[in-house]
């Protein structure tokens, strides 16, 4: 079917009803007949994007979504189209263990949203179900984020932490499952400053060994046992101390 089905008219024209009917068509249903099309309504009512959610930077507490001037998080709430235009963070979080439901607010005379978390997923007037965090009591280690199609922030960022040879470190995940995809940093500075070394294996005495394991819930990096490349052993770098941040993407 041609599409659009109404027509330019000339001033002092007057409107007739199969003109009125075709411009009615064309913006609810692309022009289509109703028996072959939802509503557009229907369709964006229920539009998420570029909803790139990660814990906070410096602030374990609370939930980003994060803004990017190219794809920026857009969300439609009750039918009004909303839009942020720079970085949003939930409010600092506190209470018991466990995973808790990411929302996108809105405001009434508000065209950008704001954050909230609760325990259940049970979605409020003015609210939109976007993702879901794991809290560990004292920070949010995991962030799954319904709507984004792009490789999102990690879902789960171990942080850098110190490591030393022949010695197993274990990890909470809390993922649910066994990640599809991971990165294993190793640094010598404990912020992660200076270059990061991507650690696939680490000296063990006499061999090359893969350091890292996952289950359903935990990671675990094994530092090998060799005095000079026991944690890093890397053509960029041996070492036998150092800093290691484990990336995880459910």
């Amino acid at each position: 079917m041609a599409y659009p089905n109404s027509s330019d008219v000339s001033a002092g024209q007057p409107t007739a009803s199969a003109h009125y009917n075709n411009l009615r068509k064309d913006a609810l249903l692309f022009g289509q007949a109703p028996a072959d099309s939802r509503l557009v309504g229907d369709l964006l009512g229920s539009l998420v994007l570029n909803m790139n959610l990660a814990v906070n930077p410096g602030f374990s507490d609370r939930i980003q979504c994060v803004y990017d001037s190219q794809y920026p998080p857009s969300v439609v709430i009750d039918r009004c189209m909303l839009v942020n235009t720079t970085h949003v963070y939930s409010p600092s979080h506190s209470g018991a263990v466990g995973t808790y439901y990411i929302f996108a607010n809105r405001a009434s005379s508000a065209t950008t949203f704001t954050l909230t978390l609760n325990a259940s997923p049970a979605v409020a007037p003015a609210q939109r179900l976007i993702g879901e965090a794991y809290w560990s009591g004292s920070a949010f280690t995991s962030v799954i984020s319904y709507r984004y199609n792009s490789l999102p922030s990690a879902h789960y960022d171990s942080g850098w932490f110190a490591v030393t040879t022949t010695t197993a470190y274990t990890k909470a995940h809390n993922l649910g499952s066994v990640p599809r995809f991971f990165i294993v940093y190793h640094a010598t500075a404990a912020d992660g400053s200076g270059e990061n070394v991507i650690i696939g294996n680490v000296m063990d005495t006499t061999h090359a060994k893969a350091p890292i394991g996952f289950t359903a819930t935990n990671v675990y990096y094994q530092s090998g046992g060799d005095a000079n490349s026991g944690t890093c052993y890397s053509t960029r770098r041996f070492s036998n101390t150092g800093y290691i941040r484990i990336l995880a993407w459910k």
